[in-house]
């Protein structure tokens, strides 16, 4: 009948084992469970540093905390330490909201760390139509498979239709691909199976475009099959420059016609003690 005063059970002093509940049987132990806005405070002193241990008895529980009621809310805090979610074997930890799931985002500095690489850990990343956003700070340093050696990474799907964009900025800056110091094979719309197009430097502004280089024995091959090679300059004043320190060879095969100019082009040679023939 007791309403406004006060319970307690055990000594202020009190250093043995307080017990409630210890049956063999299956039973039901409540605490504060009653239809008033209870309020449940377990391990609350803040003198001594306390030990809390909910269901570790060696046996396989089922522990439930807070419920899926509307409005409900469970926190979960941790302070100068560590907070830990750990479980062995083949084990799901799932976390299934209907609504938002946030990690570390107050606004502390943080060091956030998701999965491991031992053994055949994985880690997998899915999104439906809501989109994927990966963001940082401005100054932010993003680093994608560092420590890969003999591991595959893909970008993109086998069925891929929309656009994949490297480097969209609207600023200066530098865009750069199998640039390590390997010896690397940069392919470029190398399957086989159907007809690509490959567009370099299109855009309608004044690009300036190299391909290779002068060192060493450096070689560089263009090549085409039947849909001949095109080299194109517009412009009063834009010249074709083809520049060598050795031979410069236009060669084809028997019954190849080498066609230099125009009627309406004119053809200049330059010489100094080499001829020029023709046959």
């Amino acid at each position: 009948a007791t309403t406004s005063g006060a319970i307690t059970i055990g000594g202020t002093d009190q250093t043995g084992t307080m017990t409630f509940g210890s049956s063999t049987g299956t039973n039901t132990v409540e605490i504060g469970a009653g239809r008033g806005a209870t309020t449940v405070n377990i391990a609350g002193g803040a003198t001594n540093a306390k030990i809390v241990n909910i269901a570790a008895g060696a046996v396989a529980n089922t522990i439930i905390l807070g419920n899926t009621t509307s409005g409900t809310s469970v926190q979960l805090k941790g302070g100068g330490s560590s907070f830990t979610i750990s479980t062995t074997g083949a084990t799901v930890i799932g976390v299934t909201t209907g609504s938002f799931i946030k990690i570390g985002e107050n606004a502390v500095e943080q060091l956030i760390s998701i999965g491991n690489t031992t053994g055949a850990s994985s880690l997998t990343l899915e999104v439906g139509t809501g989109n994927f956003t990966l963001d940082g700070h401005a100054d932010s340093t993003y680093t994608i498979a560092a420590a890969t050696v003999a591991g595959t990474i893909s970008i993109g799907g086998t069925g891929q239709t929309g656009t994949i964009t490297l480097g969209g900025s609207s600023a200066t800056n530098i865009v750069q691909i199998g640039s390590g110091e390997g010896a690397t094979t940069v392919n470029i719309a190398g399957g086989g199976s159907a007809a690509k197009a490959v567009n370099i430097g299109i855009g309608s502004v004044a690009n300036i475009l190299l391909i290779g280089s002068t060192s060493g024995a450096a070689a560089t091959t263009i090549q085409s099959g039947t849909g001949n090679i095109a080299l194109t300059s517009t412009g009063a004043t834009a010249d074709i420059v083809l520049t060598t320190g050795n031979d410069f060879s236009l060669v084809g095969t028997t019954g190849s016609v080498i066609i230099i100019g125009d009627a309406t082009a004119g053809l200049r040679f330059f010489m100094e003690t080499e001829t020029v023939t023709g046959d």
